[in-house]
Formats: C-alpha cells, structure tokens, sequence
C-alpha cells in the first residue's frame, strides 16, 4: 500500500516468533526494525533437549518425588539414631548436610543423563533424512527409557519430532541466521 513507508514497518516476535523477526533482519531487504521478545538465541536442537520430554507422565513425576521423600525420610531417620547414640549436634548437621548434597548430585547426574538421551534420540531425527526409520527408532528409544508408557504415546511423539517443523527447528541456528 502507497500509505505505508517500508522505513518505518517492522516485526515484533515472542519466542519462536523473535526468531523470526531476527531471520527477517538478516535478509536482503530487511525490516525498517525488529524486536525480538525472548527469541531463543541457541540452536534448535539444544533448546529441544533441555524441555522436559512431554512423554513422561504425572506418575513419572510422582515416582520421583516420592524417591527424593524417601531418601530424605531415612537420611532424617538416621540422624535421629545418631542423636541417641550420643553423635553431637554438629555431627548430626555435618551427616544431614553430606547427605543431602549426595541426594542433590545423584538428582544433577539423573538430569545429566536425561538431557545426554533426548540429545542423543534429536540427534538422530536430525541426522535421519527417512520419517519412518527416525520414528522406529526414537519409538523403540522412548519404549525403552520409558516401559510403563503407552506405546501410542511413544508414537505420537515420533511422529511430533519428524514433522517438517521439528527438523527445521531441530537445525535451526540462529547465530547463523538459518
């Protein structure tokens, strides 16, 4: 339209839409301005490995959370056996405090672990151009790491990952400007 000066015409984008907005600044005729709300600024692939894996459940999460109850429950249980057993109070707070750094690290290598497999199983949906050979294996990949989950599940998410746009996000780069 002749009323609108492209000078002063420009995107706005939150998330993935400030993605946009900063691919749309890198071409040749680019925006007048852009602003980019809380655009990723890492690659697609890292930003998808660090989400929470949407095929785990509330009884996942349960699971969880009642191990970490448990192992704090004995942890205190022990330290009230060490206070009838004459441990002073220093003692009994020294055990409390290593132990609970021991809960946090097994907690931090469990997350470790978490994010090494969905890094692993994006990697190879990126790397695997057939839909149906990266589906078979991230399927197999999800019913192994997760048995108790409905297998439809599993699929559904397989198929979710080799969607045209998971593998363009899944190599998007926004440092390259793709």
């Amino acid at each position: 339209r002749p009323s609108i000066d492209p000078a002063r015409t420009g995107f706005i984008g939150h998330g993935e839409g400030g993605n946009v907005a900063l691919l749309a600044a890198a071409q040749p005729l680019p925006p007048g301005f852009v602003v980019a709300l809380a655009a990723s600024g890492v690659v697609g692939l890292d930003l998808l490995a660090s989400q929470a894996e949407p095929v785990t459940n509330s009884a996942d999460t349960a699971r969880t959370a009642a191990a970490r109850r448990l192992a704090l429950a004995e942890v205190l249980a022990k330290a009230t056996k060490l206070r009838a057993s004459g441990s002073n109070a220093a003692q009994v707070e020294t055990y409390v405090s290593q132990q609970r750094l021991k809960i946090k690290n097994d907690e931090r290598k469990q997350t470790q672990a978490m994010l090494k497999f969905r890094r692993n199983m994006l990697e190879i949906v990126r790397q695997t151009a057939s839909d149906d050979q990266a589906q078979a294996i991230v399927v197999n990949m999800l019913r192994q790491r997760y048995p108790d989950q409905d297998p439809a599940l599993a699929r559904d998410r397989a198929t979710q990952l080799t969607s045209p746009w998971s593998r363009y996000y899944l190599k998007f780069d926004p440092h390259l400007g793709q």
